[in-house]
């Protein structure tokens, strides 16, 4: 229980950092960091392009070097990266220098993000414990929107935004903080698991991406998973 504990808790401080881009990012770049909106827009869409091209070159690489010091070194490189990544966000002044802490920050996240999910097929090998690692992540998940949410609000009811800017910087020192803290909790907790047994049929390069373009099952699963992330901004909203 312990183990499934120390991993779940890196979900706090994942859950901080995804849910200010999701959130407040765009609202601080624009009205507090002085950026256009339609600079702020491209900005973050294009970190989530490449998100998604980045988580999928990792996680390949991870497949086919990783191993188990390799889902550490991921973790280990990544976490002070986005930690500090997303404090710097909130310090620095010039607006290419929070473009690149926002690039950091995802390219750090992306990496400890594969590192951690990776790390549950060892977590729970059983139902029984994929039940309860599902809940706790969820738990933990949810306690971190709600101290970004009593962090944000207490700094944007602050009236001048220079003190919303110093207010929000403190509170992301401790959002860094707590990524940094939670995933190396989570590494810690987990480091004498082993993996499980890979199939033999799996031991060896990873296919070519045109091989799951071909796949209808894969193809299938694309699709249902860009329906529900076009609808889930809808229903948030």
């Amino acid at each position: 229980m312990s183990t499934q504990l120390g991993y779940s808790c890196a979900n706090m401080g994942k859950s901080v950092v995804w849910t200010s881009f999701e959130s407040i990012m765009l609202f601080y770049l624009v009205s507090i960091a002085g950026f256009g909106p339609l600079a702020a827009g491209a900005l973050l869409a294009v970190t989530l392009l490449w998100d998604a091209a980045f988580d999928l070159a990792v996680a390949r690489w991870t497949d086919a070097r990783g191993g188990s010091q390799g889902l550490a070194r991921l973790v280990l490189f990544g976490a002070p990266l986005c930690g500090m990544g997303f404090w710097l966000i909130f310090v620095l002044q010039a607006p290419m220098a929070v473009a690149a802490a926002i690039v950091a920050c995802r390219i750090g996240y992306s990496l400890c993000d594969v590192g951690h999910n990776t790390l549950l097929i060892r977590v729970a090998q059983r139902p029984g414990d994929a039940a309860r690692v599902s809940g706790l992540r969820l738990l933990f998940s949810a306690s971190g929107v709600a101290l970004l949410a009593l962090a944000s609000g207490t700094s944007l009811s602050l009236a001048d935004p220079q003190a919303q800017r110093q207010s929000l910087a403190t509170a992301a020192m401790g959002g860094g903080a707590l990524y940094m803290g939670t995933l190396f909790v989570a590494l810690w907790a987990t480091r004498h698991l082993t993996p499980p047994p890979r199939a033999a049929g799996r031991i060896g390069a990873p296919k070519p991406l045109r091989d799951y373009a071909r796949n209808p099952d894969f193809s299938r699963l694309l699709l249902v998973i860009a329906v529900q992330a076009a609808f889930v901004p809808l229903f948030q909203r």
